[in-house]
């Protein structure tokens, strides 16, 4: 039977309705949230005999309108949410004493209306995450895939494939529940997790800033599965959606770096074992290279990374003889670059057993390291137990990447560097970190070389000339990485009510933690997100699961409601505010004051606007 081909003209076609459909469904989505907000508005308005002028579901230019009674009723051009016109809402327009008009009705008739849109948000996010919870969604694995070397999770023995109960007391249904619990605690954690059918607690950790997220972390990372493009090379060779790497070239592996990381060493096929379900399933590849401008080689050189900072205490490494402190050297003879190097030059070692140097007080000392070295648990992996330490702040001591990682060979070797290389300067600039070596690098013109002089054993040379060529990069084509889900289902109306209002109330303590961690610092204001962000995560979530994009949609309905009721002039919270001052004065506030202070708060949002959209575009 012939095999059916689709035209690429109506593939693409295809494509292109099935963009406009999730991008349709997440501006309905975003716009349902403003128009039940808006919506509660217009209900108590009316409840309340206040004269509802227009009520339009969306903005723009009226498409399709009628009038009934007092109100006209709008279809506008843009769906993006809707607006309610009450008489005499704004306090500078000319009042009469109509009693239908807002500003005549009682501040606790007032107050009703203000308050009814994040009332009616955080209704429609309770009900949306009961919907959820009882259907049943896809959220982050509560499961450790790796923990950071060196981290608070990693020295208190936290071990990939537990799962996380519940960190500081609060139970976790998802990763997210976990990376913000942490963030937002205040001193020391304690984590219970569930391991091979027991509980077990870890008491005190103290989380640190994690720069890249600009929050406190622990170090936990999540699991991870792959994704994989159908006709492509990765689904050609076997891998699927959905399966899980644990070993890569016989060794344990627990994170995504770590499988490109195998992926770029090779120097042939790659055999990687995956858990597909309950099964597992050895799978060989053979790596593809392609040339990029934009490789990580940089000019062919990278940091050093072969000293020790932590060795986790009663380990196999400690048993071993290694240290804090130590610098790996060679194994067998061999040099080593770093730790991952080393573990992979164990894991090949013939030698029986294999032998490690390290560098200990300016004396080199040989370490036998056990058998076998190549067993699940044995020596290849006691390297899990030792974390590297970060290049001190004045180290420009660089290591060279393999020449077959470039074509034509590595540059910098080309130029004269050689291993342990002192960089000086870059381009006539002194250079006192790697990472000043990175940023004069990046300066330097496109196509132009990059001047060094460096010191190495031989004395101080240059400056010589380093000409940037092609990074090869070594990848599967149609392999991809993504975090691994489960779905939570909570059978029973009444316990799927309890879990929505849980999570609604979870959801509101951490946005008001968010607030109030930004003010203190905890959190850095870096991971504010606005609406080009919104709208990224919402198309990936319509595209994800519409059930999971439903549970996103609840999670925006109770942001909308917290940050409209924050006191800030313009917003609900802001007129709140002035109603309880009128309260308290017996008197409403001059409308000079109230016309000054609006306009501060319209110049706070749109400050806030510009801030968190630049975020958005940097991100």
């Amino acid at each position: 039977m012939p095999e059916l081909t689709v035209p690429p003209v109506l593939a693409a076609f295809a494509d292109f309705l099935d963009t406009t459909l999730h991008v349709l469904v997440v501006v309905l989505g975003i716009g349902l949230l403003i128009f039940v907000h808006e919506l509660g508005h217009f209900l108590v308005a009316k409840w309340n005999k206040v004269r509802v002028e227009a009520f339009s579901l969306g903005f723009g230019p009226v498409l399709f309108g009628f009038r009934r009674g007092d109100t006209h009723y709008r279809l506008s051009l843009i769906p993006l949410g809707g607006y309610v016109k009450m008489a005499g809402e704004t306090p500078t327009d000319e009042h009469s004493s109509d009693p239908a008009e807002f500003q005549n009705k009682s501040i606790r008739a007032r107050f009703s209306i203000l308050i009814a849109g994040v009332t009616m948000n955080a209704i429609l996010g309770v009900f949306l995450f009961v919907f959820a919870f009882n259907v049943g969604v896809p959220l982050p694995s509560p499961v450790v895939g790796a923990t950071v070397p060196g981290s608070p999770a990693w020295k208190a023995g936290i071990l990939p494939a537990d799962r996380i109960l519940m960190v500081d007391g609060t139970q976790v249904i998802d990763f997210q529940d976990i990376m913000e619990e942490i963030a937002f605690s205040r001193g020391s954690v304690d984590i219970v997790v569930s391991r091979d059918g027991r509980t077990v607690s870890f008491e005190d950790l103290e989380p640190v800033v994690d720069p890249s997220l600009g929050a406190r972390m622990v170090g936990l990372q999540g699991r991870y599965e792959l994704s994989v493009e159908e006709n492509s090379a990765a689904y050609a060779a076997g891998f699927r959606s959905g399966d899980v790497p644990l070993r890569v070239q016989g060794l344990r592996t627990e994170g995504p770096a770590e499988v490109l990381a195998a992926l770029q060493a090779s120097e042939g096929p790659v055999t990687l074992t995956v858990r597909r379900g309950t099964g597992l399933l050895t799978v060989e590849v053979s790596p593809v290279a392609q040339a990029s401008e934009e490789g990580p080689g940089l000019i062919g050189i990278t940091s050093r990374a072969d000293r020790i900072a932590f060795v986790r205490t009663g380990s196999p490494a400690e048993a071993a003889g290694f240290r804090a402190g130590d610098a790996l050297v060679r194994v067998d003879g061999a040099p080593v670059r770093d730790i991952v190097h080393a573990r992979r030059l164990v894991a090949g070692s013939t030698a029986t057993p294999p032998v490690v140097t390290v560098l200990r007080d300016g004396i080199m000392t040989d370490l036998a390291l056990p058998d076998p070295v190549e067993a699940a648990e044995g020596g290849g992996d006691l390297f899990r137990d030792l974390a590297a330490a970060a290049p001190a702040a004045a180290d420009t001591r660089v290591l060279l990447l393999p020449d077959r990682d470039f074509e034509g060979g590595n540059p910098a070797r080309a130029a004269g560097l050689t291993d342990g290389a002192v960089i000086r300067s870059v381009n006539g600039h002194p250079v006192t970190s790697f990472l000043d070596i990175v940023a004069r690098i990046a300066e330097t013109e496109r196509g132009a070389p990059v001047v060094l002089t460096f010191e190495d054993e031989l004395g101080l040379h240059g400056p010589v000339q380093v000409h940037r060529r092609p990074h090869l990069e070594r990848t599967v084509p149609g392999l991809a990485f993504a975090t691994s889900t489960e779905v939570r289902r909570v059978p029973g109306i009444a316990s799927a009510c309890y879990a929505g209002l849980r999570r609604s109330l979870l959801t509101g303590r951490r946005i008001l933690q968010f607030i109030g961690g930004i003010f203190t610092g905890r959190v850095s204001a870096q991971n504010l997100s606005g609406p080009v962000a919104i709208a990224q995560i919402s198309y990936s979530a319509a595209r994800k699961n519409f059930v999971y994009f439903l549970y996103f949609l609840g999670l925006l309905s109770i942001n909308l409601a917290i940050l409209n009721i924050l006191p800030i002039p313009i917003l609900d919270g802001g007129h709140i505010l002035f109603l309880v001052i009128e309260a308290i004065r017996r008197r409403p506030l001059p409308v000079r004051a109230m016309a000054i202070l609006q306009w501060v708060g319209l110049v706070f949002l749109l400050l806030l606007m510009a801030f968190v959209i630049t975020n958005d575009v940097t991100r």
